[in-house]
This record gives structure tokens, C-alpha cells and sequence, in this order.
């Protein structure tokens, strides 16, 4: 474990849920060999134990030393949502890559260890989210406008996240770009964001879809309306959220006074496993058999 990256050994993890504590999660991230991995701490959180100590909760980005076009993996944008940085920290697949790859596995530790969804709140409209990328993005209904949806980042830590993202899309550019969720609002149906140019014929959703349903995985129906959005074959298309996802499918952003264009990723997949009735070993073997395909979907992304 890198010298300068400070875990403490007990972070007093919410534990009801039985998630991976924070610690172990670190500890399982940070055995990614230094040979073959960069990794940087983009800002350090504080965190409270209940005998008064504070200690540091990073949020570390891992890029492989291998540049180039490249997968993205993200998770635990909101803290009560555990499976996807469970999943990431279980796979021994990743490692093995050789291919250019950027790994965000845990963007919300505090809130992780909270089980919070937000920065500063546990749910509501008004919590700031560490993906929060509209200092950047360019107004969705006018982008003739020459200025960003908001002024300021709406954190620290979203403004830390979000220029990490940019400082790696210039050596790792974003292909294929895939961030893990749960929707603890819906019971027993998946579905999904596609952000990327191919929208509902994203052949990479297309995959996942496949795959899912060979493994008896319901999709919300046609028709359905979520977030104010239709649903076709359990995907949907065209939001903007003003995330993280929006901003690495973004061509163009609000970058230092100026519109500016930046690489933008070709597939831009956001999964959405349901949490009501649904332990979190399940929810993490769902989310394990996308990780088990990835070099599949790299495949299918680089040849379309």
C-alpha cells in the first residue's frame, strides 16, 4: 500500500445492509499493482469516529499505465448504494487487463460509510452529489449560450472529481464508459442510462440486456415513464442530469471561459439494479456478471 495514501483500520462502516467495510474496500483497490497502475488521491475526506478520532476517507482514481482509448469504470457516486464498489473490489478480472482502463470505484466514501446518498444528506432533491458536473456542461436547452449551467462546482469534492476526469481523458479518452447504480425506488426491475452517441442502439446496451435476461433479469417495459423519461427494452436515452455520465459523453463543455471540445465516449452506460427485496449478494452478482464481460463489451465497442 502506497506510503502517502493514509487508511485508517476502522471506519465504523454502516453495516446493516452487510456491505464490505470501508477499509476493506480500500485495502482491496489499493492491491492493484503499482506496475501496472497509477493512482491518485483526488481529495480527502474527513470522517468522525465515535471515540472522537478523525481520519482520512480518500476518493482515489486508478488508471492503468497503459494509455489510449479506454474503459472507464465508476461507482459509489451515492453512498447507499453499495453493490457496484462491492463488486469492483471482489473482481480479481480487472487487474489482468491489457487495456487501457480508468477506475473511479468509490467516489462517495463518506457517504458509503453513512449509508447516505449525498454528500451531505441521506436523500432529497437538495443533497449535493459528487458527480455533479453542470459547472462544466453547457446549457441543455440553449447551447448557443456561452455559459455553463452553474457557475461554481457544487462541492469540493465534485469540483476535485470532475477535473480528475478531465486530466485523465487526455491520456486515457473514454470508449466505453460504464457506472454502476441502484434504485432503491423501484422492486425486482432493472434499467438503464444510455448517454453515449447511439442512444436505445447502443450495441454494448444491447449486450447487457441479453445478458440479463438469459439470467432472468426483468427490464422495466415499454412505455414506462421514469424521471420523466420513456423507457424502450428496460433503456433510457436522452437525459440531462447534469452527471457525471452526461459530462463524459459531452462533446463539447464550459471549460476556462470558453466553450471547448473534449473527447467524448462512444458508449455511455449507466446500470440500475433495484435495492427493494433484494439482498446485496444479489444485487453484487448482477452487477459481477457485467464485470465478468467487460473485454466482451470492449470488443464490440472498438469494432463499432
Amino acid at each position: 500500500m502506497p506510503k502517502n495514501i493514509k487508511i485508517a483500520k476502522n471506519y465504523e462502516t454502516y453495516s446493516a445492509d452487510g456491505r464490505i467495510p470501508l477499509e476493506k474496500l480500500y485495502r482491496a483497490f489499493l492491491s492493484l499493482p503499482e506496475k501496472d497502475w497509477d493512482r491518485k488521491v483526488i481529495y480527502t475526506e474527513i470522517v468522525k469516529l465515535s471515540n472522537g478520532q478523525k481520519v482520512d476517507a480518500p476518493i482515489l482514481s486508478f488508471s492503468t499505465k497503459i494509455k489510449g482509448p479506454a474503459l472507464w469504470l465508476i461507482s459509489g457516486i451515492h453512498g447507499e448504494e453499495p453493490a457496484g464498489p462491492n463488486a469492483l473490489a471482489r473482481s480479481s478480472a480487472i487487474r489482468n487487463y491489457r487495456i487501457p482502463v480508468v477506475l473511479l470505484p468509490l467516489c462517495n466514501p463518506k457517504g458509503y460509510r453513512q449509508n447516505w446518498r449525498y454528500l451531505d444528506k441521506r436523500r432529497g432533491e437538495s443533497g449535493k452529489s459528487v458527480g455533479d458536473s453542470e459547472h462544466l456542461l453547457l446549457n441543455s436547452v440553449n447551447v448557443t449560450v456561452n455559459k455553463p449551467r452553474r457557475k461554481l462546482p457544487n462541492s469540493l469534492q465534485a469540483g476535485a472529481l470532475t477535473k480528475e476526469v478531465l486530466r485523465l481523458s487526455k491520456t486515457h479518452p473514454p470508449l466505453l464508459t460504464i457506472d454502476f447504480h441502484e434504485d432503491e425506488l423501484v422492486k425486482g426491475e432493472h434499467y438503464m442510462y444510455s448517454q453515449g452517441k447511439d442512444g436505445f442502439a447502443d450495441p454494448v446496451v444491447k449486450e447487457i440486456v441479453r445478458i440479463f435476461q438469459e439470467n432472468d433479469l426483468k427490464f422495466m417495459k415499454d412505455g414506462k415513464r421514469w424521471f420523466g423519461k420513456n423507457i424502450k427494452d428496460g433503456i433510457i436515452h436522452g437525459v440531462h442530469d447534469g452527471s457525471i455520465d452526461e459530462l463524459l459523453s459531452a462533446e463539447k463543455i464550459f471549460l476556462n471561459g470558453k466553450i471547448t471540445k473534449k473527447p467524448a465516449a462512444k458508449s455511455v452506460i449507466v446500470i440500475e439494479t433495484p435495492i427493494k427485496n433484494s439482498p446485496i449478494e444479489k444485487r453484487v452478482k448482477t452487477m459481477e456478471l457485467v464485470i465478468k464481460s467487460l473485454k466482451d463489451f470492449w470488443k464490440i465497442r472498438s469494432c463499432n
